[in-house]
């Protein structure tokens, strides 16, 4: 009996264990959703979008993860991370540079989202809006689809479209006609 009630407790104890962690959310983008609906935190969410493209592009870590392996280089002389283009078993999701650019990339499809979750409440000239939305949908398409190149994800659907798909109707004619 004394060992069934101490299984017992173990067991009530180790599943209430889990509710004693910390619930509190990590803001990633630094606003919280309290600042969004004005036209300047939808300007700086626009611009924030554009981060992600200094520390990617015209630097080492893009070059290495968009251009080795490909037919453009086949060596390259210089960089330490010449196992990239030759496929060893030193390329594998711990590497600095694929972690780093999955945080960078993370983070600019979180602040894109939100520009594009605020942008129907947010009030402005509707000409700039437009601009900027096609902007941050850009980005977001081409975010999307340099990490699907460089990790091997390839899906059309990766980030959730804001328009309805098109309706498709079907029509049909006969083929051979009788006399």
């Amino acid at each position: 009996m004394h060992k069934r009630t101490v299984g017992l407790f173990a067991a009530v104890l180790a599943t209430c264990l889990p509710a004693c962690v910390d619930l509190n959310e990590d803001v990633v983008t630094g606003l919280t959703p309290g600042a969004y609906g004005s036209e300047a935190v939808f300007q700086a969410l626009v611009n924030a979008s554009y981060e992600p493209l200094r520390s990617f592009w015209a630097q080492e870590r893009g070059f290495t993860l968009t251009v080795f392996g490909t037919d453009i280089y086949t060596k390259g002389a210089d960089g330490s991370y010449k196992y990239v283009n030759d496929y060893t078993s030193n390329l594998n999701p711990t590497v600095d540079y694929i972690t780093n650019t999955w945080n960078d990339f993370y983070r600019a499809i979180n602040t894109i989202n939100a520009a594009l979750d605020q942008a129907p409440v947010v009030k402005m000239d509707s000409s700039v809006k437009v601009e900027r939305m096609a902007e941050v949908r850009f980005l977001g398409r081409s975010t999307i689809s340099t990490w699907c190149r460089c990790s091997g994800l390839c899906t059309s659907r990766c980030m959730r479209s804001r328009r309805p798909p098109p309706k498709r109707t079907a029509t049909r004619s006969t083929v051979c006609t009788t006399g």
